[in-house]
C-alpha cells in the first residue's frame, strides 16, 4: 500500500478567500439600497457571519507549518455599522 503526502497553503485558501467575500461584500453594498429595510438588514447580518468566521479563521496558525500561518493581518470588512 502507497502511502501519499498532499502539501496544502491554508495560506493561499485564507487569502483567496478573503479577497473573494470582500469582494463580495463591495458588490453586496451597490445592492443593499435596492432592498427594503428588513432584507438589507438580514443580508448584512448574513454576510456580517461569514466575515466573522473568516475573520477568525485567518487567525489560526500551526507553528511548525509553513503553509499554515498566523494571518490576522487578513481581514474581511464588515457591512454592519457597529460603532
Amino acid at each position: 500500500m502507497s502511502t501519499y503526502k498532499v502539501t496544502f497553503s491554508m495560506d493561499g485558501l485564507r487569502k483567496n478567500l478573503t479577497d473573494d467575500v470582500e469582494a463580495l461584500g463591495e458588490h453586496l453594498k451597490t445592492l443593499l439600497d435596492e432592498l427594503d429595510v428588513n432584507d438589507k438588514e438580514e443580508v448584512i447580518q448574513l454576510f456580517d457571519e461569514v466575515a466573522c468566521g473568516i475573520n477568525s479563521f485567518n487567525c489560526i496558525h500551526a507553528p511548525d507549518d509553513e503553509n499554515f500561518n498566523n494571518l490576522e493581518n487578513l481581514e474581511v470588512t464588515h457591512l454592519g455599522n457597529y460603532d
